[in-house]
C-alpha cells in the first residue's frame, strides 16, 4: 500500500515539474525544444576542382570548375555557373566584344534551351577558345576548350561578307548546305546529282571534320602517312585518296570493311550513316536488336538494314533535327538502306558534326586563309 502511494506521489511530482516548467516561460522549455526539434541541414555548396587554368580566361560570375584536362596541344574542361543560360551568354558576348578577341562564331538567336557556341581567337596569345553553353537545371553548363596555333587562321574581319560560291546546280533544298561547305573549300567538280563514290565521301568526311574543328586537335582525324602499310589491297599508298581512307580506317570509322575497300563503288545510305555517326557521338555504339531498331526509327523497311548498320541508324535517328539521314534525305517512313547517295546528299550530311548540345555547322566556321 505504501509503495503504491510512493509511486503515485513521485509521478505527481514529475508531472507537476513539467507543467510548472512550461508555465515559467522559455527559460526551461526553449532548450528542450531546441534539443528535440528536427534540424534542417543545408546542402553542401558545390566544390571547385583545383585546376591550373590558363591566365586570362573570361569566367562568368558564380562559376565553378568541375573538370579540367591538359594535353600537349590543348586544354579543356567543364565549368558550371548558377546563372541562367541567357545571363551567361550575355556575359561572354560582352567579354568577347573588345579588341583583344576576334570572333569567328557566336550565338545568334537560337531556340530557348538550345546549346550556344562561341568560337573566338585571342590575338595576343594566339590561342583559340571554344565555349559551348547549355542549360543544366536552373544554371548553365560551360564546355570550354583552349588550343594554340602558330598563326591566326581567321581572315581579317571585313565589312563585306564572304561571297557565296556558285556550285553550279539549280535551286535545291540542299543547296545552302553545299554552299557553306564550298566556302570552306569542300566541294565537288563533278555532277552533284550523280551517285557519290565511297572514296569521295571518305575524303570529304575527313576534310569537313578537320576544318570544322581546326582549333581542336583532339577532335581531328589524322590522315595516314604514305609510308604506312596499306590496310586495303585496292587502296595502295599511291592512290590519291590513300591518306584519308587509311586514316579513317585506322581511326575505326569504317566498320564492316575487310581487306578490300572498293573505293569506286557508289555509297549507300546505310554506309553513309555508319561512317559519319561516329564523328557525331564520338563513342562506340552499343548493339541494337531488330525490334529496338524498328522502335527507334519507325522505318517500315528496318528489316532490310544490315546488322552492322543497325546501331548507326538508331543512333542517328536519336539526334532529332541534327540527324544526318533527316538532313540529307528529308522525312521518310522507308530508309531504302541500299539506295545510292547523290553527291549533293553526301555533302549535306557533312554540314553539321555533333549533337544538339555539342556540335558545329559549316555556317559557323570562317573560311581558311
Amino acid at each position: 500500500m505504501d509503495g503504491g502511494v510512493a509511486k503515485r506521489g513521485w509521478g505527481g511530482l514529475v508531472l507537476a515539474a513539467v507543467v510548472l516548467g512550461g508555465c515559467q516561460g522559455a527559460e526551461w522549455s526553449a532548450p528542450l525544444e531546441r534539443a528535440i526539434a528536427p534540424r534542417t541541414v543545408a546542402p553542401p555548396a558545390p566544390k571547385e576542382m583545383a585546376a591550373d587554368l590558363p591566365a586570362g580566361l573570361p569566367r562568368a560570375p558564380e562559376t565553378i570548375v568541375r573538370t579540367w584536362d591538359t594535353t600537349p596541344t590543348a586544354q579543356q574542361g567543364v565549368w558550371f555557373s548558377s546563372l541562367d543560360l541567357e545571363k551567361v551568354q550575355a556575359f561572354y558576348r560582352q567579354a568577347f566584344g573588345g579588341d583583344r578577341w576576334q570572333v569567328a562564331s557566336q550565338p545568334s538567336d537560337p531556340k530557348s534551351g538550345a546549346a550556344r557556341l562561341f568560337l573566338v581567337y585571342e590575338k595576343s596569345t594566339q590561342r583559340w577558345l571554344s565555349i559551348t553553353l547549355s542549360p543544366e537545371g536552373t544554371g548553365t553548363r560551360i564546355l570550354l576548350q583552349v588550343s594554340r596555333l602558330d598563326r591566326n587562321p581567321l581572315p581579317a574581319i571585313a565589312a563585306t561578307p564572304t561571297p557565296t560560291p556558285d556550285i553550279g546546280i539549280p535551286e535545291d533544298p540542299l543547296k545552302d548546305y553545299v554552299q557553306d561547305l564550298a566556302r570552306l573549300g569542300i566541294r565537288s567538280q563533278e555532277d552533284l546529282t550523280q551517285p557519290v563514290r565511297r572514296r569521295e565521301y571518305v575524303r570529304w568526311l575527313i576534310q569537313a571534320n578537320n576544318r570544322l574543328f581546326a582549333d581542336l586537335p583532339s577532335r581531328q582525324v589524322r590522315p595516314a602517312s604514305p609510308r604506312q602499310a596499306p590496310r586495303f589491297t585496292d587502296v595502295p599508298a599511291s592512290d590519291p585518296d590513300f591518306a584519308p581512307i587509311q586514316g579513317a580506317a585506322d581511326a575505326g570509322l569504317l566498320p564492316g570493311t575487310d581487306t578490300r575497300f572498293f573505293p569506286d563503288r557508289p555509297l549507300t545510305r546505310e554506309q553513309l550513316v555508319q561512317w559519319k555517326i561516329l564523328l557525331d557521338v564520338r563513342r562506340p555504339l552499343p548493339p541494337v536488336s531488330p525490334a529496338a531498331l524498328r522502335k527507334a526509327t519507325g522505318f517500315t523497311d528496318s528489316d532490310r538494314i544490315t546488322p552492322a548498320a543497325r546501331s548507326a541508324v538508331a543512333a542517328d535517328m536519336q539526334l532529332g533535327e541534327r540527324s544526318n539521314l533527316r538532313r540529307a534525305f528529308g522525312f521518310r517512313v522507308q530508309l531504302q538502306p541500299q539506295q545510292t547517295v547523290s553527291r549533293i546528299e553526301a555533302l549535306a550530311s557533312l554540314w553539321f558534326f555533333g549533337t544538339a548540345t555539342d556540335g558545329r555547322s559549316a555556317s559557323q566556321v570562317r573560311p581558311p586563309v
